[in-house]
């Protein structure tokens, strides 16, 4: 690992950079000294005769964690292992902990007549339960709670041992967990296991759940530079399905969707995958996998009676051995996942407690509910933080797991020092400088001519609805007028009222004015026009509302994607002048700095799923999407980018692609700007990767961009700094109001880097922007290499010292903290660099752009595999009975380097 994983933050706070109080969602964890946990592992077993057992701590399902959890708690009673005040932690699997190491560990069986009710439900009446713990072999079979040592170098940022945190998540959860109020998804999440009070107003199949977010990191705290333990902690709400017979979720689905012509279809889409158990026997727990293709009364199975096989109705079956009359006869089966010969009633089963409705599944109306839902204003949400520890029972001093094991939640602790830095300026035609607001960030749109005007094409199209002429006629000459008070040649624009014209036409870059239609808009971008889709509704907005904003995002979408450059983001201006030089290292105006950004885009891990509006199917499969991009275009605040296709749902970005396409930037960047120099700094900035994977970006990743450039130029020898930007987090923060009580959103140019950050690595939180609506969220930054060295004079640092009024300074604390807040303020100008609206964006732009790159690579597949399904490259393997889609071939066929020699100039994503 770099240097730079062990910068130490200065306290310093000079210039312009002001200082505030905050909360945080992160709150400190106090273990005493010594303390230690024993590991033991849990093996359960459940019979109903004594041939034939399965085990109860395997699978994923909340149900089996509860029994599992009642068992081992009979099991330790019985055994009368721990005596008050000691207690145990467990994850409702295999890993048990105690605070006391266990004097015997013997073998317990577990009678019908012992379980509660609930396990009584599910298992026959002979069912016995055997269970038994075995002190853990592994080397951590002792836990000291108080050893965090592995956390004060840097080693634990590829090589971590997680059972302390682990640990610490089960202990905080199993208080809560114990009173069966709240279902568990995982370790890191607990929702109500009653349904909030607002019910879907669409249907019954769906219930919403308040639940906590929850997780532990290791933070440098506050106590004289020794690491602490720390809990996150958010809240928020979810939809689950109804836990209710499969016929009544059909009943409501079908009503729900008004008995529409696709509605079952999209019916079985929902409920594959979803789990079950038979009403008759509750330990049978499957997931389903599909529906048969006749009615119930028409299927038949193979069954031995008396020695014959007989093909006997399911029907019968159910009644004669199950005493059961079916009378749901004309709706077919269901078949469990990987089982299509196996049939069973709809009306014989119970859709399983704990299900949370995946993202790919949730219909418009109910994403918009669920963002209502989250997006409350930053004192509700404090507010609600805070009743989430008291649920947990973090700091009410009635939590005797965690008195038992020594530790405690300070309740005060999330308090945090945010520093908030001057905001650039934003430079426009004649050297006009404009300065956002203090408060929102934000930019008068009338800020005056684009800095770097574009050209329409000589000619261009309008497509548009014919009945809506007079409306699209007026809005071109107001866009027209737009685009000449920005400085911008509007060309010649011919209009045409049949769409369909568009693809009899050799014209290069037409403007589609009403494209509601998919069909045209995809199929448009599978052909590669450059095009910008403008509905009615948006035309009438300007037009007969006034949404002057509206347009002027509109022209300024049109003048990036011919080339242009709206404004070219200043780096926010110290306000001591002799800082400038050693704070503003990172200019991109200087051409010495490129910024690469590129993110995966994965699919959603769904079997298969049919497009609502197309009649093609997608599966889990089809390729994942990364979009690339960087600063190679003439000027060098312009970033433009591409996207190419690799293996599905894998997270590590494809390294021979990868390779491929650094060395295709450094081609297009010295073709742009052949008179330069290649840059001296390299930042790349990564989005979207957990903890867990900042070794693969480091080790892998890195590595092969680095051999991109030098199988372009083994001469060329830049220094890398690697930034892991994500907001794939649940961390909140806030700043404190006047009224001391009340929490707030911080200003944009917030920035936190003390206590509540990893002591293992250059870690620190940057919001850029101002929330719209609710509760903001900073960016988690991490810098996993920096291979920058300013290489200072004693002169240069004394002064820098002077400036900062330093009476004393180590030489490598005063380079750091110039590194950081050029960073800082670096990262700052990049989300100020969107050219599309009047404020920031929440993470730098070629984060940002990378991210609409894989979106349209993935459209584009889109309108491939519909329009044009014979032309898509497959390879020769399968997998789930679905062919490979050859993803090399793709690319070339579909990405806009085409075979990787064309040099791209202009953004074609805006």
């Amino acid at each position: 690992m770099s240097s730079s994983s062990n910068l130490r933050a200065s306290n310093v706070s000079t210039g312009n950079i002001s200082s505030k109080p905050g909360l945080s969602s992160i709150f400190l964890i106090d273990v005493e000294q010594g303390k230690k946990a024993y590991r033991y592992d849990v093996e359960i077993m459940a019979s109903d005769n004594p041939n034939k057992g399965w085990s109860l701590t395997k699978g994923s399902v909340d149900l089996n964690r509860r029994i599992s959890s009642e068992l081992v708690g009979i099991y330790v009673k019985k055994n009368s292992l721990l005596r008050p005040p000691n207690a145990y932690v467990y994850d409702g699997r295999s890993i048990f902990y105690s605070s006391a190491e266990l004097q015997k560990c013997d073998a317990v069986s577990i009678s019908y007549s012992e379980v509660s009710k609930l396990i009584q439900q599910t298992f026959d009446r002979k069912t016995k339960f055997n269970v038994i713990l075995k002190p853990c072999q592994t080397d951590n079979r002792v836990l000291d709670l108080s050893d965090l040592s592995q956390y004060e170098g840097n080693t634990s940022l590829i090589q971590e041992d997680r059972s302390l945190r682990t640990f610490l998540e089960l202990a905080i959860a199993q208080k809560t967990l114990e009173s069966d109020k709240f279902i568990s998804l995982g370790s890191g999440r607990l929702f109500k296991r009653i349904p909030d009070g607002c019910p879907y107003f669409r249907a019954n199949h769906i219930t919403f759940h308040s639940g906590i977010c929850k997780g532990v990191r290791i933070v440098k705290g506050n106590n004289n530079g020794k690491v602490q333990a720390a809990v996150v902690l958010d809240a928020k709400v979810s939809a689950f399905l109804t836990s209710q017979t499969v016929e009544k979720t059909i009943n409501d689905f079908m009503r729900y969707c008004n008995n529409q012509s696709d509605s079952m279809e999209k019916l079985f889409n929902f409920l594959r995958g979803v789990k079950v158990q038979c009403a008759y026997n509750r330990s049978r727990i499957f997931s389903i996998g599909g529906f048969g293709d006749k009615p119930l009364c028409e299927e038949k199975f193979e069954r031995t009676i008396d020695g014959e096989i007989c093909l006997v109705s399911l029907i019968d079956y159910f009644n004669d051995t199950k005493n059961i009359r079916l009378n749901n006869l004309q709706f077919p089966g269901v078949h469990p996942a990987g089982k299509p010969n196996e049939k069973f009633p709809v009306e014989q089963l119970i859709i399983l407690e704990g299900q949370k409705i995946p993202q790919e599944k949730q219909s418009p109306d109910l994403v918009d509910i669920l963002l209502r839902r989250n997006s409350i204003a930053p004192s509700e949400r404090h507010q609600n933080i805070r009743q989430s520890g008291f649920e947990l029972g973090l700091w009410n001093g009635k939590n005797d797991v965690l008195s038992a094991f020594s530790i405690k939640v300070q309740s005060e602790s999330n308090d945090t020092n945010i520093d908030v830095r001057p905001l650039p300026h934003l430079l426009y035609r004649n050297n006009r400088e404009v300065a956002p607001s203090d408060d929102k960030g934000d930019w008068s749109r009338n800020s005056g001519n684009f800095l770097v005007p574009a050209s329409f094409p000589q000619e261009w199209l309008v497509l548009f609805d014919s009945r809506y002429r007079e409306l699209i006629e007026d809005f071109i000459k107001r866009l027209r007028e737009k685009c000449f008070e920005k400085g911008m040649n509007f060309g010649n624009a011919r209009m045409f009222p049949v769409a369909q014209t568009l693809f009899d036409s050799q014209t290069a870059m037409p403007i589609a004015t009403e494209w509601r239609n998919a069909f045209v808009y995809r199929r448009s971008k599978s052909i590669k026009l450059i095009t910008q889709q403008i509905t009615t509704e948006t035309v009438e907005n300007i037009l007969v509302k006034g949404h002057r904003q509206t347009l002027e995002n509109i022209v300024n979408k049109l003048n990036v994607k011919f080339g242009g450059l709206n404004y070219q983001p200043i780096l926010a201006q110290p306000q001591l002048p002799g800082l400038k030089k050693f704070e503003q290292r990172f200019d991109l105006s200087s051409g010495n700095i490129l910024v690469i950004g590129y993110d995966p885009r994965l699919n959603e891990p769904d079997l298969e799923m049919k497009m609502e509006e197309d009649e093609f199917t997608l599966t889990s499969v089809e390729p994942s999407v990364v979009g690339i991009c960087a600063n190679m275009a003439e000027n060098p605040h312009s970033f433009i980018g591409d996207y190419f296709y690799q293996t599905s749902r894998k997270e590590a970005v494809d390294l021979t692609d990868l390779k491929q396409r650094s060395r295709w930037i450094l081609a297009s960047l010295e073709h742009n700007r052949p008179k330069q120099k290649l840059p001296q700094y390299v930042f790349i900035l990564r989005d979207g990767l957990s903890e867990g994977q900042y070794e693969m970006a480091y080790r892998s990743e890195l590595t092969a961009i680095k051999s991109g450039f030098e199988l372009h130029n083994p001469k060329y020898m830049p220094k890398f700094v690697l930034v892991i930007g994500s907001k794939r987090h649940f961390k909140k923060f806030f700043a404190v109001g006047n009224d001391v009580d009340k929490a707030e959103n911080m200003p944009p140019g917030s920035i936190i880097q003390e206590k509540v950050v990893r002591p293992d690595v250059f870690e620190f939180y940057l919001q850029s922007h101002f929330p719209i609506k609710g509760t903001g969220k900073p960016v988690e930054y991490a810098v996993l290499t920096n291979e920058i060295n300013f290489n200072c004079t004693v002169e240069e640092l004394k002064e820098y010292a002077k400036l900062l009024r330093y009476k004393t300074a180590r030489q490598d604390h005063l380079e750091e903290l110039m590194f950081k807040r050029s960073l800082y303020s670096f990262l700052m100008a990049l989300s100020f660099n969107h050219q599309i609206v009047s404020r920031p964006i929440s993470l730098p732009e070629p984060v940002f752009q990378a991210d609409e790159l894989a979106k349209r690579g993935h459209a584009n597949y889109l309108a491939l595999k519909r329009f044009f399904p014979n032309e898509v490259p497959y390879t020769n393997e399968q997998h789930c009975g679905h062919r490979l889609a050859d993803n090399a071939q793709l690319t070339r066929l579909l990405s806009y380097w085409g075979d990787g020699q064309l040099i791209l100039k202009n953004r074609f994503n805006a």
